[in-house]
């Protein structure tokens, strides 16, 4: 899934890990740097772009 892509055009985000809800609500709301670990096992960034939406940035893949 391209997380950026899902963010931008969506005003709802359900983040689901091994079956289990992590996260619901408006992109800024539900997409933090412990859901981005818990479910894609990143270190990244949650920033505003230059028209107010909401960015990831990965920065490294941690060990599964």
């Amino acid at each position: 899934h391209d997380l950026n892509l899902a963010l931008r055009f969506c005003d709802r985000v359900l983040v689901l890990s091994e079956g289990q809800l992590l996260a619901d609500g408006s992109p800024a709301q539900a997409m933090t740097p412990a859901v981005l670990r818990a479910a894609y096992h990143i270190e990244g960034r949650v920033e505003r772009c230059s028209q107010g939406g909401t960015l990831v940035v990965a920065d490294k893949a941690l060990p599964l």
